[in-house]
């Protein structure tokens, strides 16, 4: 089948922000459910360019602008709630978020416990299940464990491991930034340790692939990296607070760190978790030097 999937990252699944802004974590991620429908289908994806830099080229697979013109499909799966997505899906057989006749958002094939969290947020504090879990239900599918679509990580060697802080956040969550002044203490108690330590880089979205992609660990907020690091195996520690950790899969060698009093999490807890990753594979014990 010829199958169109709407997710620009105007809307979250579980939830919305009160920031206008296009979360492109949220559109990368969403891209586990190609790890399935790829294999039987051919799909195109409306949602942001810069997709076509963070996703492995399928020849199945297009990335059309918001603008595109939508080419001849048998379905659509509409993960947003946003109007005009709702009214063009409309046209032909969809899955996914519609509006019924009262304009309230409702889930085709019928997902009640997602339909009481948009309705009751309250309930996303209680859900013990991953976003993956939700998005394929979404799409009327099970989730068996698939993972992110996405590159792998770039194997390397070296004497002392180079750990990425991943320390910007994006419009629309700026709740989700740790102090920089926790970044730079962090900083200093790794580098006592014996770890060099990469800021992240400003320039592409490319550069910005290949940077995580060559990293022994990163920390990083529940951000674009964060997703990232976690499709492309490379271990990571996440900082959460104003989201919430179990909505994140684990796929590999990740710790998830969370703090009721907000994005104020101590340094040194932060070192325990990154020397407990990666104290296997540099062996380490009271240094890494």
């Amino acid at each position: 089948m010829r199958i169109l999937v709407i997710k620009t990252g105007e809307t979250e699944l579980l939830v919305d922000s009160p920031k206008e802004a296009i979360s492109l974590g949220e559109a990368f991620r969403s891209g586990v459910i190609l790890s399935r429908l790829l294999k039987r289908h051919r799909i195109f994806w409306v949602g942001p360019e810069a997709l076509k830099s963070l996703w492995p080229h399928h020849p199945h697979l297009t990335v059309l602008s918001a603008d595109a013109p939508w080419p001849e499909v048998d379905a659509v799966i509409n993960l947003e709630r946003v109007r005009r997505w709702a009214i063009r899906a409309s046209r032909v057989p969809a899955r996914g978020f519609f509006l019924d006749s009262d304009s309230r958002w409702k889930t085709r094939p019928h997902v009640g416990a997602l339909e009481d969290m948009l309705k009751n947020p309250a309930l996303r504090r209680i859900n013990r299940r991953p976003h993956p879990f939700w998005l394929f239900a979404l799409c009327g599918l099970k989730w068996r464990g698939e993972r992110y679509w996405s590159y792998c990580r770039l194997e390397r060697m070296r004497k002392k491991p180079l750990v990425g802080f991943n320390f910007r956040v994006g419009k629309r969550w700026p709740e989700k930034a740790w102090p920089l002044s926790r970044w730079e203490e962090l900083e200093g108690e790794l580098e006592v340790l014996g770890f060099e330590i990469s800021w992240q880089p400003q320039g592409s979205i490319e550069g910005y692939r290949e940077w995580i992609r060559g990293l022994d660990a990163v920390v990083s907020s529940d951000s674009l990296g964060l997703h990232l690091a976690v499709g492309m195996g490379v271990p990571a520690v996440g900082l959460f607070a104003p989201t919430f950790k179990q909505e994140v899969p684990k796929y590999g060698a990740c710790i998830w760190l969370d703090d009721p009093r907000g994005m104020r999490h101590e340094p040194a807890r932060v070192c325990r978790a990154l020397r407990c990753l990666l104290k296997k594979r540099y062996y380490l014990n009271r240094d890494v030097s």
